[in-house]
């Protein structure tokens, strides 16, 4: 192989990489925005309201040290609830964070 061709080859493969890691570049962008749009269930300790509210929203909240307003009844002081896997109703967390085994609406296991 003659010093052009060799040159050619370099060239190709280093224009080859930069494209690729920037397409992953891309993607990860893409990938946390997405994860700043997701979506977890809230429950008002007011008014009992379940509202749901996006990781970007809850983040905002917290980082002006308050935690996220009801949009019933426009109150602080809310708590994270998991909703059913089955029939969608909200799970009140027991103990430290965790959640029942089983739904106590449609009796099916949670997990």
């Amino acid at each position: 192989m003659n010093t052009n061709a060799l040159k050619v080859t370099i060239a190709i493969l280093a224009l080859g990489a930069a494209a690729y890691f920037g397409w992953k570049q891309f993607q990860s962008e893409e990938a946390e925005t997405d994860a700043f749009a997701t979506k977890s269930s809230y429950q008002c300790a007011s008014c009992n309201n379940i509202f749901d509210a996006s990781l970007k929203e809850a983040l905002a909240a917290s980082d002006a040290g308050k935690s996220l307003s009801c949009p019933k009844c426009g109150k602080e002081g809310t708590f994270h609830v998991f909703r059913c896997p089955n029939c969608s109703e909200a799970l009140v967390p027991v103990g430290h964070s965790g959640f029942p085994q089983t739904c106590p609406s449609c009796k099916k296991k949670t997990s």
